[in-house]
This record gives C-alpha cells, sequence and structure tokens, in this order.
C-alpha cells in the first residue's frame, strides 16, 4: 500500500525533529478561565460540564445534524459554461461512503461536532497504493498537534488512533490532512470554539440547575436554623444537626418534626 508518511532519506532527519521539538513550534491550546486565577478559585469552565447544559448539547446537536443531511453535489462545467452534479466515479463514492464505518451523514455530523466542540475538524487522507484518496477518516483534535518548521512548513503530529488505523505517533505534512477550523482568534493553526464565549453562561446555567435540583431534593424546602435557649455543647449541637439532616431532609422533608426544652426552628 502507498504510505504517505514515508519520505526520502534527506528528509527523514528533518521529521524526526518533533521528539525534541528542536526547531519546531507547537501550536497548544489554551486555559480557558473567566479572569486570572479563577481556576485557583474552583471557577475553571470545564468542557465537560459546558457540554453537558441543555443549551449548549441542544445546539450543537441541532447544527451538526440539519447539516449533515444537506447532501453535497460534486458539479462539473463543460466546455459551454454549464455546470453538471456528477454522480459517479471515484470523488462522488468518496462523498457518499467517506470511510469503511461511517455513511455521508454520520460522517459530516462528526465533522461539525468536532468543529463546534472543539473549533478544529482534521481529516486524515487515506490513499492506494497508486496514491489516490479512497478514505476520509477524522481524527481526535486531542490526538492532533499542529507544527510549524523553521522554513514556515506547516505538519501535523498524529497521536495513535486506531480509528485513523494510526498505531503509533506519526508526522504528516500538511497536504495530507484536511483541517477545518474557525474563529482563529490566538492563530491561524488553531481554531476556538463557540464555547469559549459561551462557557461561563453554560457553567452559570449548569450551576442554577444544580442549585435547583438540590432545593427539590429537599422537598422544595428552604434551609433553616434550630434556636436552643442557653448555650450547648459543640458536640450537642453536631449531634442537633445530624438528627434533623436524617429525620427532616431529603425524602424525609416535610415530616413532622418535634423539638423540646424550648428549641425552635426558624
Amino acid at each position: 500500500m502507498w504510505n504517505p508518511f514515508r519520505r526520502k532519506e534527506g528528509q527523514v532527519k528533518n521529521l524526526q525533529q518533533p521528539v525534541s521539538r528542536g526547531g519546531w513550534t507547537p501550536m497548544f491550546s489554551y486555559v480557558h478561565e473567566p479572569y486570572a486565577g479563577a481556576w485557583q478559585q474552583n471557577m475553571e469552565i470545564k468542557p465537560k460540564t459546558v457540554l453537558s447544559y441543555y443549551a449548549v448539547f441542544s445546539c450543537i446537536s441541532l447544527i451538526a445534524s440539519d447539516i449533515a443531511k444537506m447532501p453535497p453535489r460534486l458539479m462539473k462545467q463543460d466546455s459551454n459554461g454549464v455546470r453538471k452534479e456528477i454522480k459517479t466515479g471515484k470523488i462522488a463514492a468518496l462523498y457518499s461512503r467517506p470511510n469503511a464505518f461511517q455513511n455521508r451523514i454520520q460522517f459530516f455530523e462528526h465533522w461539525l461536532n468536532s468543529k463546534l466542540c472543539e473549533g478544529n475538524t482534521v481529516a486524515l487522507k487515506i490513499r492506494n497504493n497508486r496514491g489516490e484518496i479512497t478514505e476520509l477518516r477524522l481524527l481526535d483534535w486531542n490526538k492532533v498537534t499542529p507544527l510549524v518548521a523553521d522554513d514556515g512548513s506547516v505538519f501535523y503530529q498524529i497521536n495513535p488512533d486506531n480509528m485513523a488505523g494510526i498505531d503509533s505517533t506519526v508526522t504528516v505534512p500538511a497536504r495530507e490532512v484536511i483541517h477545518d477550523r474557525f474563529n482563529c482568534l490566538f492563530h491561524p493553526l488553531i481554531g476556538l470554539s463557540p464555547i469559549y464565549a459561551a462557557g461561563l453562561a453554560a457553567m452559570q446555567g449548569h450551576h442554577i440547575q444544580e442549585s435547583s435540583a438540590y432545593f427539590f431534593r429537599n422537598g422544595g424546602k428552604p434551609s433553616g436554623v434550630i434556636e436552643v435557649p442557653g448555650s450547648i455543647t459543640e458536640e450537642n449541637a453536631r449531634k442537633i444537626k445530624e438528627n434533623w439532616d436524617t429525620g427532616y431532609t431529603g425524602e424525609n422533608a416535610g415530616k413532622t418534626a418535634i423539638l423540646s426544652n424550648g428549641a425552635k426552628y426558624v
């Protein structure tokens, strides 16, 4: 099989440099936080939490699924300048079945999900012995690192990915991948997900839902204070609190409580 990772002897030495990073500049992702030092106060924006928020999840799902349903059309312009759709041939077949395990809709939905969630989508070109593209396999963006050589050439370092048929770390030139990206605010090779701007709002909504869930789990009753006349020891206060939490919160919320010795629940 034709191997796109194979290079001439004089080029192999250059492609070994990513191991030591010598002469290369990796483009790392950014740490997102609402303000400087927020992560030290447990206020970092967690991607998994943001994606689990119903509004973000719904937007991504609807956008990706709707666009994936749109069939691509391969057009060819004849000598008269009239464009006609090509429905047969190797390229047309690649449109309908991009790879062995995804159909067209699944492929483009995966494409859009990666772009919306990560800001980047990378597709690896799989070729046959004649160098013809037979498959397009989408890569996990977290396993891909764009690299820039001293002369400005762009390469992509790909970590092992079974779905892409890569069992060891390889570095391929930019021509062997399709890198779709948008919102390149910090670097032209690194896209930025819309979640970058919606993250804090999503975290706020998540915490509101979480607080509401705790509130209704307690029977929709707000917490209160038990007033005891006089003074009590720390040990007795702890026991009173534990007994109250066990007997009158959660599934037991709303049950009738009995207080003695002048104690009041406010």
